[in-house]
Parts: structure tokens; sequence; C-alpha cells
């Protein structure tokens, strides 16, 4: 769909942009995290619109390669990526990553919240809107992803304590099943939400 534009913050001092970024709906009048979002919002400038998202990430990253990040010392934008994946790529310091986990200790999202983010998510990724359809990793990026996961220590050596197993077989127990209607099977939580009812791919659209 081509709901997608860039966007460019203009400095009111000399005209040049400070930010680059991409988004749809609003966002280029909301309030941002890493950079001040102008008042005056002559000084926002819709620089492309109509755009797929694929375009808009494309044309993001060069305008930011173009006009360079201070960060990086190559130019005069307060981005903090080369654009073209959202807020990923970016490295806190130790001290915003401390900041981060101290404020997430001991909150907890309500059920409320967790049923809208389960719904939010529902369908995202099915057939062509994954991002990897019809598309396959190259043997450069296997490889990486192997040796990555090789240093990773999260659950290396763990074995689950007597409570925790009896906790985990309860609550496997008591979960309810759900047949799909359009393949007639029999699947429990994400995985009838995410690849059965609506989503099914045995669904017949009229």
């Amino acid at each position: 769909m081509n709901i997608y534009y860039v966007y460019a913050y203009i400095r009111s001092s000399d005209g040049t942009p400070y930010y680059i970024g991409k988004g749809k709906g609003n966002r280029a009048y909301v309030k941002h995290n890493n950079v001040l979002t102008p008042k005056d919002k002559y000084r926002i400038v819709l620089l492309e619109t109509n755009l797929t998202e694929l375009g808009a990430f494309a044309i993001e990253r060069r305008l930011i390669n173009w006009w360079g990040r201070k960060d990086q010392n190559s130019g005069i934008l307060l981005n903090r990526t080369d654009g073209g994946e959202g807020h990923s790529g970016i490295i806190h310091t130790d001290e915003r990553n401390e900041k981060i986990s101290n404020s997430l200790k001991g909150h907890s999202k309500s059920t409320v919240h967790r049923k809208n983010l389960s719904l939010s998510h529902i369908g995202l990724q099915v057939g062509k809107n994954n991002p990897m359809f019809s598309k396959t990793h190259s043997e450069e990026i296997k490889v990486a992803q192997s040796e990555r996961m090789k240093n990773n220590q999260y659950g290396k050596g763990w074995i689950p304590s007597e409570e925790t197993r009896a906790k985990m077989s309860a609550r496997a127990k008591n979960r309810k099943s759900t047949i799909c209607p359009h393949c007639n099977g029999s699947y429990i939580g994400s995985n009838y939400t995410r690849w059965h009812g609506d989503n099914c791919k045995l669904k017949i659209v009229t």
C-alpha cells in the first residue's frame, strides 16, 4: 500500500535538514524519542509521499547518506541510524541501558494490555506481509547468525526445577485448543491466532 512518506525537520537558522524520517499517518508531527519535533509545522517538510514501505526505507537511507550524520562526523543530521530499519541499529550507552533496565524492573503489563498486543500482531506477518516472503538468507548471513547464536549464553546449561516443570506442565494441560473451521485442525494459543482462523492458508476467499 502506498501510504508511507519520507519527511525532514528543517533548521530555522539556515534551512538545512537536521533529521530525515520515514512514516505514515501523523508520524512526522508527533513527539520523537531522540530528536525534537519542530513546533513550527512549516519546518516539517514531506519530501516524498504515496510510497510503499520498502520505497520509503530506500529513500530515507539515500537522503541520510547524502546529508550525513553528526554522530559519525559525516554530516549535519541528528539521525542515530542509517535509515531503513526504524530504531534497530541504535547502540545505546551503558548509562542509557542501565536507565532502561531500571525503568522496566517490577513493571508488568495488564491483562488488557497483553491482549491488545496479541490482537495487534495477528496476521501482520502472514504470507506476502512477511518481509521474508519468497526470500532466503544468503550463506553469509546464515553463517553470521550461526556464529552469533553460538555465543548466546541465555539458557545454556539451564535445567528447570521440579517446581518449574510442574507449573509448565499444568499450564499446558489447562490450555484449551480451538478447531480451525478451514483446515479442521486443533490448535492452541498463538498457533491458532497466527496461522489459522482468518489467517488459515486453506481459507476460501469469496
